[in-house]
């Protein structure tokens, strides 16, 4: 009985540690439509492109102890007055199981002096 209850309360415990995925995560919480992210592993020179629909989230697997490059780029919306600029980056994640976030936003455009 106690065995079993151990492996229980241990069997949580084990599963986390099985689970050192290292991840990039992106959230569209844009309004500029559908973001393409390309994603490109310095050591391998190698390039791959993801699509995320707005209020969607993606998790990509990557090595850690990796350089990365990021592009982030929106289709964009007819209808919108909101700015969708690129984006990019470089970024290594250099522990195991650990996940970098990145929040994909949109900002109203501001009105010059005297509008």
């Amino acid at each position: 009985m106690k065995r079993g209850l151990a492996l229980l309360l241990l069997l949580p415990l084990l599963l986390i540690a099985c689970s050192n995925q290292t991840a990039l995560s992106f959230t569209n919480h844009t309004e500029c439509g559908t973001a393409t992210i390309t994603i490109t592993d310095t050591s391998a020179a190698s390039n791959k492109d993801y699509t995320l629909d707005e209020d969607d989230e993606i998790t990509i697997e990557i090595e850690n102890n990796v350089t990365y490059r990021y592009k982030v780029v929106y289709a964009g919306r007819s209808n919108s007055d909101m700015t969708c600029e690129e984006k990019s980056g470089t970024i290594m994640v250099p522990n195991s199981g650990q996940t970098s976030n990145f929040e994909l936003v949109s900002a109203t455009p501001t009105p010059g002096a005297g509008e």
